[in-house]
């Protein structure tokens, strides 16, 4: 009996030293590829943007650690669904739900509207398409790892790329007939574009004025994190942020005056 007494103190030790251990480590976001301003590496070489100083707010008001890591779209979602990252920020999808839970706070929200180069044959096709429907035919460019395009486009006329910003070089090379983005996001990208490969026939690219989709994007948390608990905290941080001003805040610092 005596023996019985110290192995289960000892067993009780044990999972309250696990539990204190699973108190102390740090919330760990995955992203993709930059996206900025969202998420992207800055000039001193660590990952900075909207939804890193977002993550930041909210776990310094909850008094828990926070790192955010970034990795090819595709592994970081990997990461989420095995456990080894709590959360990421995505558009919710079938698939997600099966190993992630959304925060009721959105985000970020994106307008999609349709990139096309005016040189492709289908151009003013593209230009007056008023549905994803009136795209059926046409070959998209698509970000390896996107859970939207491949829930709601053909599979057969899907064209991955590593990154949004691969993505505007084949379509300025007339690799593909269009990408569906966000349109102030992709802007700013074709904008960098004309800085860093100015020989790329970036001016080529246009977009269309008709809104396909609009996206939101909300923390969703791997149903393998411990932190999956403080989902409503984080709701409610995220929500008190947002009331107080300081969301738009972070958008502006920016330049993106359109907070969700």
């Amino acid at each position: 009996m005596k023996i019985a007494r110290i192995a289960l103190f000892v067993l009780l030790a044990c999972l309250s030293a696990a539990a204190g251990a699973v108190e102390t480590r740090p919330f760990i976001a995955a992203g993709g590829a930059d996206i900025a301003p969202y998420q992207f590496t800055g000039a001193d070489g660590r990952v900075t943007g909207i939804l890193v100083h977002l993550y930041g707010e909210c776990f310094r008001r909850l008094g828990i650690e926070f790192e955010y890591e970034t990795y090819p779209w595709a592994r970081a979602q990997s990461r989420v669904r095995n456990g080894e990252a709590d959360a990421m920020t995505t558009v919710v999808t079938e698939e997600r739900l099966l190993y992630a839970v959304p925060s009721a706070e959105t985000l970020a929200s994106q307008r999609q509207v349709a990139f096309a180069n005016n040189a492709n044959p289908r151009f003013d096709d593209i230009m007056n398409a008023q549905t994803i429907g009136d795209l059926n035919g046409l070959h998209v460019l698509a970000l390896v790892g996107t859970g939207w395009a491949v829930e709601n486009l053909p599979k057969d006329s899907l064209e991955y790329g590593n990154s949004p910003t691969d993505l505007l070089v084949m379509l300025a090379l007339n690799r593909g007939d269009l990408v569906i983005d966000d349109y102030a996001m992709t802007m700013l990208r074709l904008e960098k574009l004309r800085i860093e490969m100015p020989g790329l026939p970036v001016d080529a690219i246009a977009a269309s004025t008709n809104v396909l989709a609009t996206l939101d994007f909300r923390m969703m948390i791997s149903k393998k994190s411990h932190y999956l608990r403080r989902l409503a905290d984080i709701d409610r941080t995220l929500g008190e942020m947002r009331q107080d001003g300081t969301t738009h805040r972070i958008y502006e610092n920016f330049g993106m005056a359109d907070a969700p």
